[in-house]
């Protein structure tokens, strides 16, 4: 066994290697990145002599599966010959190359600033000969740049090449994808690792200086991380070796997963590839698992557990393996559907402000049945350009969904019972007309999640994340109008804030109490009072932020003020005349003189009534 194994220097010291597009994107934590480097200083301090780092499963680079590669192999001078694909170990390989050049540069710097450049000759050679190749590339106006080892994808990929390479004639990358995000962020972990450590232990007396911690540092990435390379022989085996490796779904997403089924199917691979692009880009990369979800969900009719989806796909697709391109245009078409839901247009389309809702609500499941139901009366729901019109029938389920959805919420019942009555839904809605779907909602909040219980609870809620209280006030705020005959449209107002009229960073109960006696209750505990009072839906109310920021941390008394009058100078109308909410704190102070627990309660009590009438 100790033959098979190699070390780092010796795994890169004469090819490069690539990622095939099947795999996953970087996607190592934070935790990972710790975990890695603590292995590295236990090396260091002599806990073990070597580390094994597992296997890397490689084998001859194929065109097929490298559409997605960031350098031109042509125009970067790279032998095809000298290149493999890592069908397994790439997160380890990324995460180790990054490693070393957070170390390199670390070493860099260090030189310069003490004015050693001599000094870590040998340990910088080592590092940049796991990094690069010894043959330089030369641009167009006689730059010269070195070769990277490991070659990544897309956006991550350029952000790699950006690190390794300092140069401005590359493609800049978009740091806002999840992998080009958490390859930024392991390389800056590494920066700061590497320095904590360096003082840590040389003022333990682990090492004498930084000079001799560097050096042991690469001593130990170069020759005590152990691997062993598994070559395969054929590519086309290589999807199954993928497959079979992460079939646990331990690592992977079902996505990633479902991604190499995918590309396998393809005729060429590089079609697989640049077709899974668009399916990813359409759907969006961080739902592609839940869309997959909610397609097997309609086609079923039950859910199927994520470790379970990669198996359901070759169960619903394996008859249509030899016609790629209807499996293509399947997932296409249910893809517009998908992302028509989870991505709304930011227009005046009543849907659109519906769906921006269920967005506030994060309720995930809604979106089964609203697949569901686009799927199957498609004809009605869907314009001439594929998009969500405001279909009547459709925006009459879409608004009882979203008020049974705000019950089941607001009254904490099981999310599961929802698969359930979402599976009889999309049964029967192959059995009847769009209408019906309604009134299947409507029965089934009656049932479950009725008037008195929802009062009770809404009386009773409690809101931590300011985002969802928003949308509660909103909506209370918008009956309230109506029902007062008054024009009032806050889907598209921008400045709202949650206004809490005890404020969130009291300095004191005693304070805000003034010369009435704080409840027992609260008397040893400002935590209690948060949680019960302060975070009462009975304390909240809109503002304005110029309005929210006036009002501040002043006592009841400043803050009718600035309710009455608004911020001096903004001119968007006083809080009094536009907020219905805030009218009746103003009115009811003028009774009682105070605000305290008790109006609290008492403002909980009458928002629950106008809930029950908003999510009716």
């Amino acid at each position: 066994m100790s033959e098979m194994l190699k070390s780092l220097t010796d795994f890169l010291g004469s090819d490069m290697f690539a990622i095939p597009d099947y795999q996953r994107d970087y996607a190592w934590t934070v935790l990972q990145n710790e975990t890695l480097f603590l292995d590295v200083i236990s090396l260091m301090l002599g806990n073990e002599e070597n580390h094994f780092m597992g296997a890397f499963v490689t084998v001859s680079y194929e065109k097929e599966t490298g559409v997605t590669k960031t350098l031109d192999f042509k125009k970067f001078e790279i032998d095809e010959s000298k290149v493999k694909h890592i069908i397994d170990g790439q997160q380890r390989l990324t995460s180790i190359s990054i490693l070393v050049k957070a170390l390199y540069d670390t070493i860099k710097k260090y030189s310069k600033e003490k004015e050693l450049d001599d000094e870590f000759e040998d340990e910088l050679s080592s590092l940049k000969n796991i990094l690069f190749t010894q043959k330089t590339f030369k641009f167009e106006d006689k730059t010269k740049i070195k070769k990277p080892r490991l070659i990544l994808n897309g956006n991550t990929g350029d952000l790699y090449n950006m690190l390794l390479l300092d140069c401005d004639k590359l493609k800049a990358a978009d740091k806002r994808y999840s992998g080009a995000k958490k390859l930024q962020k392991a390389y800056d972990k590494y920066l700061m690792l590497i320095e904590e450590s360096a003082k840590e232990l040389t003022d333990e007396g682990e090492f004498q200086d930084y000079g001799e911690y560097y050096k042991k540092f690469c001593e130990v990435i170069a020759e005590n991380l152990k691997f062993v390379e598994i070559k395969c022989d054929k590519s086309t085996n290589a999807f199954q070796i993928f497959d079979s490796i992460n079939g646990k779904g331990l690592d992977l997403t079902a996505a990633d997963r479902i991604k190499s089924i995918f590309i396998s199917w393809s005729k060429q691979k590089s079609e697989g590839t640049i077709c899974w692009e668009k399916l990813c880009s359409l759907i969006g990369e961080k739902y592609l698992t839940h869309f997959f979800v909610t397609v097997f969900f309609y086609q079923i009719g039950k859910r199927i557990s994520k470790n379970k989806l990669p198996d359901e796909f070759k169960k619903q697709y394996k008859a249509m393996e030899n016609n790629f391109e209807g499996i293509y245009k399947s997932l296409l078409d249910y893809g517009q559907i998908y992302s028509s839901l989870r991505n709304p247009k930011d227009n005046s389309r009543i849907v659109n402000n519906l769906l921006r809702d269920l967005i506030t609500l994060k309720q995930e499941q809604a979106y089964v049945l609203l697949f569901a139901v686009i799927v199957q009366y498609k004809e009605s729901i869907l314009d001439s350009n594929n998009e969500i019109k405001d279909d009547k029938e459709f925006i009459q389920i879409l608004e009882a969904l979203i008020s049974f959805l705000v019950r089941v919420k607001i009254c904490e019942k099981p999310t599961n019972m929802l698969d359930v009555f979402f599976s009889s839904c999309i049964i029967k809605m192959k059995e009847n007309d769009m209408s019906k779907i309604r009134d299947l909602i409507k029965n089934k909040q009656e049932e479950s999640v009725g008037d008195d219980l929802f009062a009770t609870s809404f009386r009773e809620l409690k809101l931590a994340d300011s985002k969802e209280q928003l949308y509660y006030l909103k909506k209370i705020e918008e009956y309230l109008s109506k029902e007062n005959k008054r024009r009032q449209d806050l889907n598209n107002t921008k400045d709202l804030t949650v206004e809490h009229i005890i404020p969130q960073n009291l300095s004191s109960i005693e304070e805000w109490y003034e010369e009435m006696e704080v409840p027992e209750e609260f008397q040893n505990s400002f935590k209690e009072f948060k949680d019960n009072v302060i975070n009462s839906i009975g304390n909240m109310a809109i503002l304005f932020g110029d309005d929210n920021s006036s009002a501040g941390n002043n006592n009841i008394h400043k803050k009718i003020g600035t309710y009455n009058e608004g911020k001096k100078g903004q001119d968007k109308g006083t809080p009094y005349y536009t907020f219905n909410l805030i009218r009746e704190v103003v009115d009811s102070y003028y009774e009682e003189k105070r605000f305290t627990h008790l109006e609290v309660e008492k403002r909980a009590e009458k928002m629950s009534k106008y809930a029950v009438k908003v999510w009716k």
